[in-house]
Parts: C-alpha cells; sequence; structure tokens
C-alpha cells in the first residue's frame, strides 16, 4: 500500500487519520469533481476549497472573498447541513459494518466516531455556526 500522504499536503481533517482503503484525504483537493463540496471543508479552518477544487489559505484570503463564502454557506446551509449529517451517519454505520479496507487503527477510529456530535442535534444554521471552517472566517472577518 503506497502512503498518501507522499502525494497530498498533511490534512488538519482529525477523521483522514482514519482512512478507509477507497478515500483520499481532504488535501486531494477537488477529488469529488467540479461543482461538489467534500463536507470535511467544515471540520478544518485552514481551507476554503472553491467550486473548482482549487485551495485557498483563508489567512490569505480577501474579505471580499470571506464574505463571499459566509453568503454562500448560509445560503446552501440546508444542503451543507444535509451533507454533514450524511457523513456522520455513514462514520457511525461504518463502526459497525465488518467492512474491507478498514483503518489498521480501526479500534481508534471507532472511539474518534463515538465522540463525534451530529449535525443534526442543531438547527442548520446553529451548526454551521459551531464549525471550525465558519468560526475561522468570522475570526478573519472580525480583523481585516
Amino acid at each position: 500500500m503506497v502512503d498518501q500522504s507522499d502525494f497530498y499536503s498533511v490534512s488538519p481533517v482529525r477523521s483522514d487519520r482514519y482512512l478507509w482503503a477507497d478515500e483520499k484525504p481532504f488535501t486531494a483537493f477537488g477529488q469529488y469533481g467540479e461543482g461538489t463540496l467534500d463536507a470535511r471543508v467544515f471540520e478544518q479552518d485552514i481551507w476554503w476549497v472553491d467550486i473548482n477544487g482549487k485551495p485557498y489559505l483563508l489567512e490569505e484570503m480577501s474579505k471580499e472573498y470571506l464574505t463571499n463564502v459566509i453568503e454562500h454557506l448560509f445560503a446552501n446551509v440546508d444542503r451543507f447541513h444535509q451533507a454533514s449529517s450524511l457523513r456522520f451517519a455513514i462514520e457511525q454505520l461504518l463502526t459497525i459494518a465488518p467492512t474491507e479496507g478498514r483503518p489498521a487503527n480501526f479500534e481508534d477510529y471507532k472511539l474518534y466516531v463515538a465522540e463525534k456530535v451530529c449535525p443534526d442535534d442543531y438547527s442548520a444554521g446553529t451548526w454551521l455556526n459551531t464549525t471550525p471552517l465558519v468560526r475561522r472566517i468570522w475570526s478573519l472577518l472580525d480583523t481585516k
């Protein structure tokens, strides 16, 4: 098996420590194709990835671009909330499924998933405001 860290920058997404055999880390930007958002973007506070799969460091983005991203996220909050809820549900199911290709550190993975909070425990807007991505964007907007 090839170590994927040889190809991609280190991922800031905690769940990427537990990649399944067919998964790539979040930092394989654009891996799901143009127009598709990787729900893991909400689990980190370093990168924004545009509709074409191009990554941008939040720290280097202009105030105007950060504002556009926030407006986009809240305009589509229900869709993003559903995507994150689906990812959460899949992660929960994978902890009980006798699936091939599971991470070598599967027991640690199960503990990690058990600690996660379900996005459906919050309204879509509240959930979005609690994500590391949005908290960091608000913080950057306050200082620019």
